[in-house]
């Protein structure tokens, strides 16, 4: 698939990303393989709904250097990590999704219907933050993770698989904090708000 081609369905994942509410304003970001050994990028501080096929951003995956003057995704780092780890990953997204989000401040991972691992914290944008994302993906071959207080990152052979990822992500994730809040206090129901802070309580946050 041409670049130009990847670049276009880059934009079109980020108002489908908007569309299902897993994405808001400028938060997250999203990238595809490319050829001649890069990847595609959504920029900086660019909103998804507007984004076009011009503001995304070449990445070349040995040293993640760029050019032109459009500033790439802060967290290209991480991104890289991931291509040069499996070739069988085409495209990431990562998410700042509400219920993904609301786990990940945990610290801890979803253990019930689906194992989700997640990674420690680091802070956002930095190398100890790609580090730590990269050696959980090693270590569990999870195409979804959680990121402590960072939301989620989910992997997939195409865009359109880590969209559809995300998306499960959330029903998994709102599942599991539903259950917990349900099992362990015995109220049968609550608001997002009580449920939450009901769930990181238990869960040591």
């Amino acid at each position: 698939m041409s670049k130009e081609l990847l670049k276009e369905n880059l934009c079109k994942a980020g108002r489908e990303l908007v569309k299902r509410n897993l994405v808001a304003r400028t938060w997250g970001n999203f990238s595809v393989r490319s050829v001649d050994n890069t990847f595609l990028i959504t920029p900086s501080g660019k909103t998804y709904e507007g984004l076009q096929p011009d503001e995304i951003v070449e990445i070349d995956l040995k040293d993640c250097s760029y050019k032109g003057n459009i500033k790439p995704s802060s967290e290209k780092e991480m991104h890289r990590k991931i291509y040069i780890s499996d070739d069988s990953i085409n495209a990431i997204v990562h998410t700042h999704q509400f219920w993904a989000s609301a786990v990940s401040a945990s610290h801890n991972p979803i253990t019930v219907p689906d194992y989700i691992p997640c990674a420690p914290y680091a802070l956002p944008t930095t190398s100890a933050l790609a580090k730590s994302v990269h050696k959980i993906f090693v270590e569990s071959k999870s195409r979804v993770i959680l990121l402590a207080n960072h939301g989620a990152i989910c992997m997939g052979a195409t865009i359109n698989e880590a969209i559809e990822l995300a998306e499960k992500l959330e029903v998994t994730a709102y599942t599991f904090v539903l259950d917990q809040y349900r099992n362990i206090s015995g109220n049968s129901d609550g608001t997002e708000d009580n449920m939450i802070a009901y769930f990181l309580k238990v869960n040591g946050s």
